[in-house]
C-alpha cells in the first residue's frame, strides 16, 4: 500500500529513492530478475542510499549502476515522498522525475534486471508493474493518464 502520510502503525525499515526517467513522452521501465523482491515485474530505476549519502547522490549512483545512464543531481525534480507498506516491511520512497532531451543508451545490470522498455505513461498501466508503481504513475501524471 502507498500512503502520502505515514500510517499510525508505520514501522519504517528502509529508505529508497526512485526516478521516473522520461524522454519523448516515454518512461524507462526495467524488469526485475526472478528471485529478487517483486521479480519479473516492471519498475523504474532506484535503490537504497548508502549510509551518509544524500538522496539525490544515491539516486544518481543507483541509476548509473542499474542502467549506465549518468544523471545530473541538478536535473532531478523531487516529486514527493511515499510511505509504502509491503507485506514483508514498511519503507519510505523518495520519488524523483527527470526529462532527458535525448534517448540514452541503456546498459542493464543483468544481476538485477533482465530487460527494459520505453513506454508511455498510459502503456505502463497495462504492464505487470511492481506493487504500487501504478499508483505512483497515477499520482504524478494525474489527468494526463
Amino acid at each position: 500500500m502507498f500512503f502520502k502520510t505515514p500510517p499510525e502503525d508505520f514501522k519504517y525499515e528502509v529508505t529508497t529513492v526512485t526516478c521516473i526517467i522520461e524522454n519523448d513522452g516515454e518512461i524507462l521501465l526495467m524488469k526485475r530478475v526472478p528471485g529478487k523482491v517483486q521479480g519479473n515485474k516492471w519498475g523504474v530505476p532506484g535503490g537504497k542510499p548508502d549510509k551518509g549519502e544524500a538522496l539525490e547522490q544515491a539516486l544518481v549512483r543507483e541509476v548509473a549502476e542499474e542502467t549506465g545512464i549518468e544523471l545530473s543531481p541538478q536535473a532531478l525534480k523531487k516529486i514527493g515522498v511515499a510511505y509504502v507498506r509491503y507485506p514483508e516491511f514498511d519503507f519510505t520512497n523518495h520519488q524523483y522525475h527527470v526529462t532527458l532531451s535525448e534517448r540514452p543508451e541503456v546498459n542493464l545490470k543483468l544481476d538485477e534486471h533482465s530487460d527494459y522498455v520505453w513506454a508511455t505513461p498510459q502503456e505502463t498501466l497495462k504492464m505487470d508493474l511492481i506493487m504500487d508503481q501504478d499508483q505512483c504513475f497515477r499520482e504524478y501524471y494525474g489527468e494526463r493518464l
